[in-house]
């Protein structure tokens, strides 16, 4: 089930990147793309490829992923101070509020609730610290090789690309 979640989140993000089959006809507005055959590895369609670029939404994702597979959806997860320290988009969590991970997931990846994605850290690590920590092994575990994540929520961080 868990699985199937995740696969829905990816497919409905990349079919959001790409409106058209033949790579070689897309005009890209964005000042860096890649387009990837999944089954073959094969680079379809690349613009500055290697540049460094912010990641907000592959964070999400990446901390959506962890959550899925490291605690149960049905946990209740109770909001500590860490909501109180976000920028941008939240879904307005407040220090005590019990929430099961199923809503987080879903807050942090539909409504982008920046908030949502702390909670979720720190239901699985501990601290936002060691979730960023185990973002980073989880990337090269998968071949991520020239990411590095700084922050659960995709906010813009130094060590963030």
């Amino acid at each position: 089930m868990k699985q199937k979640i995740v696969l829905i989140v990816i497919l409905v993000f990349c079919l959001n990147l790409v409106s058209s089959a033949d790579a070689a006809a897309l005009e890209v507005s964005a000042k860096s793309a890649v387009l990837i055959c999944a089954d073959s590895g094969q680079i379809l369609y690349a613009l500055n490829e290697n540049m460094q670029m912010p990641m907000a939404s592959t964070t999400k994702i990446m901390t959506a992923l962890l959550a899925l597979e490291n605690l149960p959806l049905n946990e209740t997860v109770t909001v500590g101070n860490e909501v109180l320290r976000v920028d941008g988009t939240s879904l307005g969590l407040k220090p005590g509020d019990q929430i099961v991970l199923y809503d987080l997931v879903c807050g942090m990846m539909l409504a982008s609730g920046n908030d949502a994605a702390n909670a979720v850290a720190v239901a699985v690590s501990g601290s936002v610290d060691a979730f960023v920590a185990l973002m980073n092994l989880r990337a090269k575990e998968i071949g991520m090789e020239n990411t590095v994540f700084g922050t659960p929520s995709g906010l813009d961080a130094q060590a963030h690309f």
